[in-house]
């Protein structure tokens, strides 16, 4: 009994174990064990150049796409390795923008209700262009400015915020007069203001909310920076500020006085301004895309557009690797014929780095709304021009020491008799008539390099593409070099220029470095002015506003840039910063005008 006892016990260990080696064995070759599948991750992959998780040349492990419950099995997860970049001996060194808040702010009691009407004022300037009639009747240029736009942003404002649905009227509306209750926005018939042209303020006066101003751009800042301050209940933010290097009117080494027209501080928080700007792309393709409504690639912030160029990566196309903001631009906002455009910018000046500011001189998608499009304003009839202009005022070629400024002249239309073909020219793949500018290098030894010659167009009738084309032998390029390099990517610097009929003159920080006159030469084929004036329009052209923060990537930059000018990961990001731009005009000048293609006011 007690033997039998014991082998039973000693049989059923061994049978133990046995089971237990089996179940060891099944682990190895057996079914997979059923898991929790990851949470659904539906989004594009960013990498910041300091990831921790994706460093350098590491892998990115995306989730799969799924929904599944606790019985279905786990994915296996896609590897994407990060594409290889240039390496650089040392890492970027950070450069940390100050934050120097423009206003102060503090609260008082007020209650909003459907009671309260927006109330605007119309004031008559000399800034709108109307242009003459079919008939040729009619002022030539006219010019009008309200605040009726930011009016407009405070509806917007305390719909989304307090549910209210305000109406926004004129001083002189019925509504206005009879109303107890008013949010005022600038001068009007209920309050003018005694502030001097750099102040700004938001004020409780009874029950009415003023936000007000010495100049327009100022009324507009007040509201910009309202609308950032946080709610309280029962109460309303009031505030005020002062823009220091504000001037309303400017006087250039011409002796002529010119007046702020149309502008941009560039306040608030977000995206970009869409009242002023639409967002357009230049170039993206191959390994470079656009990133729009995404703050990490453009922000308002303390008081200044910020464009950003970094690494990206896009779940949709695995061969991007790279994103800027695109480009804001006026295109269809406004226009403006000749003026001083002055701008407060902080560039990149660094390896792979392309920043530009610049204009193209068209009317972009609203062209045939220009009032001179097919009658003669005494500035020739705008369709018929066969040249346009794109004027580089800021652009670096992914350098260290120095900007260009550069004049481009795009050519259409047909050439007189007799002048002269080249063969096996190619258009660079641009598929409209051109003037085609070949970029020469500048001299480094010569602060300012000015090419003042310019080789005699050719004709050129073998493409498909164009009836016809120009070839000249340089640019129109200048180059300035600054004092001190070093310091250059962590300074702000006022680029600015004057456009006029007959010339444009460049200034860095307020010192004139170029002068150039729009050179009758510049139009003559063997004695010939081939293009009659520009058909009669001359250089007369409306010309829209563009930033650009753009790169040089491995992939799209490949074939133009050298090695030493492509961008790197320690190169990264690229941040452009522009504080304001202003547009100043010669009230007495008929050739400047401003032009809302889309009826803005």
């Amino acid at each position: 009994m007690n033997l039998s006892s014991s082998l039973k016990k000693i049989i059923c260990f061994l049978m133990a174990v046995l089971m237990l080696l089996a179940a060891t064995g099944c682990g190895e070759t057996g079914t997979k064990k059923k898991v929790k599948k990851k949470k659904i991750i539906k989004k594009v992959i960013v990498e910041d150049n300091n990831d921790n998780t994706t460093n350098n040349n590491s892998s990115i492990i995306i989730d799969t796409d799924d929904d599944t419950d606790e019985d279905e099995y786990e994915a296996e997860p896609t590897i994407r390795p990060e594409r290889p970049l240039p390496e650089v001996a040392e890492e970027k060194e950070e450069y940390v923008e100050p934050v120097v808040p423009e206003f102060d702010y503090e609260y008082k009691t007020l209650s909003f209700s459907e009671d309260y009407v927006i109330v605007y004022s119309y004031d008559e300037w000399k800034n709108r262009y109307e242009g003459k009639d079919s008939a040729g009747n009619g002022k030539a240029v006219g010019y009008t400015y309200n605040n009726r736009v930011v009016a407009e942003d405070l509806k917007d404002y305390f719909k989304d915020n307090y549910n209210l649905n305000l109406e926004v009227v004129k001083d002189t509306d019925a509504k206005a007069q009879s109303a107890t209750k008013r949010i005022l926005v600038g001068d009007t018939a209920y309050h003018k203001t005694t502030l001097t042209e750099q102040e700004f303020e938001v004020n409780v006066i009874g029950d009415d909310l003023v936000f007000e101003g010495g100049h327009f751009a100022m009324v507009e800042k007040a509201v910009k920076w309202f609308l950032t301050v946080d709610i309280e209940d029962g109460k309303v933010a009031t505030l005020s500020g002062k823009q220091d290097d504000f001037k309303s009117t400017v006087t250039l080494d011409n002796g002529i006085t010119y007046t702020y027209v149309w502008g941009d501080e560039h306040d608030g928080n977000g995206i970009q301004d869409d009242d002023k700007w639409l967002q357009y792309t230049h170039k993206s393709d191959k390994d470079i895309t656009n990133v729009f409504e995404d703050e990490r690639f453009q922000a308002l912030e303390n008081g200044r557009l910020r464009l950003t160029g970094d690494r990206y990566y896009d779940e949709t196309n695995e061969a991007v690797g790279y994103a800027f903001s695109g480009s804001p631009e006026t295109q269809e906002k406004m226009l403006f014929r000749n003026g001083y455009v002055e701008f407060r910018a902080r560039l990149p000046y660094a390896r792979g780095a392309f920043p530009a500011i610049w204009t193209m001189s068209n009317g972009g998608g609203l062209e045939k709304s220009i009032p001179n499009y097919s009658v003669d304003d005494g500035y020739g009839i705008y369709k018929n021009r066969v040249w346009s202009i794109e004027f580089d005022l800021f652009e670096s070629f992914s350098d260290y020491d120095h900007m260009t400024t550069t004049v481009h002249k795009w050519y259409s239309g047909s050439l007189p008799d007799g002048t002269k073909v080249i063969e096996n020219f190619k258009d660079n793949k641009t598929a409209y008539n051109v003037w085609m500018l070949d970029l020469s290098t500048p001299d480094p030894n010569d602060k300012i390099d000015i090419y003042d010659k310019l080789a005699f167009p050719y004709y050129n009738a073998g493409s498909s593409q164009m009836t016809c084309a120009y070839v000249a032998r340089h640019k129109y390029n200048w180059a300035y070099y600054f004092d001190s390099p070093e310091t250059l990517n962590n300074e702000y610097h006022i680029y600015s220029y004057l456009y006029t009929s007959d010339h444009v003159s460049v200034y860095i920080d307020g010192n004139k470095f170029l002068d150039f006159d729009w050179d009758p030469n510049y139009d003559y084929i063997d004695g010939q002015d081939a293009s009659n004036n520009n058909n009669g329009v001359g250089y007369n052209l409306w010309h829209y506003l563009i930033y650009d923060m753009m790169m040089y990537t491995p992939v799209y930059s490949a074939e133009k840039q050298p090695l030493e000018n492509i961008v790197t990961n320690e190169d990264l990001p690229h941040n452009m910063y522009v504080d304001y731009v202003r547009i100043y005009q010669d009230l007495d000048d008929p050739s400047m005008a401003l032009l809302f293609p889309a009826a803005q006011e």
